[in-house]
């Protein structure tokens, strides 16, 4: 048995690497947490200035090599497809998706009783502002969509499974939800953005 008297429990393989990718994941959720606020500040300070309630929902990637770091307020959306699945990564911050959470609702449900878009969190909607962050390992093929409540409220899970794990590229994905949001009624804003991993 060999001590040095520093006490502790000597590194493991790869620990200094983990440690500096946690750190670089605290960076990252508070660099994308505090861009939220900031916005959230002017929002609240323009709503001021013309003496009216106003707000916007918000969800964004930040990219890297391996990893997204997600961030999200309201109930726009983000998904992932990989493997031909597609899973929202997001949570709707809509009071239909709280009674849901609740048991009071189903999913999918075709009527409930209020309006979809009843929000009790967006960025303009008060002064302090929760952000959902999340971390995300990435792999060639991976997909992600963001797009606004008027696409997927309008396009089925199935169709954005599809469309996502289809051979279009992604900016053909982007413009075909679009367009079958418009086909499907078109009521409301329609955005998508689509990003894909590719192998290098």
């Amino acid at each position: 048995l060999v001590a040095d008297g520093m006490g502790g429990d000597a590194p493991r393989e790869g620990e200094a690497k983990d440690d500096a990718a946690t750190t670089m994941h605290l960076d990252t959720i508070a660099s994308i947490t505090e861009a939220f606020r900031a916005a959230n500040a002017r929002i609240r300070n323009l709503a001021r200035r013309l003496e009216q309630a106003t707000g916007t929902t918000a969800t964004a990637l930040m990219l890297f090599a391996h990893e997204v770091v997600v961030g999200h307020v309201g109930d726009s959306r983000a998904y992932l497809c990989r493997g031909g699945e597609a899973h929202q990564i997001t949570h709707d911050h809509s009071l239909v998706q709280r009674l849901i959470d609740m048991g009071h609702f189903r999913p999918n449900e075709m009527e409930y009783g209020m309006p979809r878009n009843y929000l009790y969190r967006s960025l303009g909607q008060a002064d302090d502002l929760e952000v959902d962050t999340r971390v995300i390992k990435t792999g060639a093929g991976d997909t992600f969509l963001i797009c606004s409540d008027g696409l997927w409220d309008l396009v089925s899970s199935d169709e954005i499974r599809e469309i996502l794990s289809s051979e279009r590229t992604p900016q053909e994905c982007a413009e075909e939800l679009v367009r079958r949001a418009n086909a499907a009624g078109g009521y409301d804003n329609s955005t998508a953005l689509v990003v894909r991993f590719v192998a290098r």
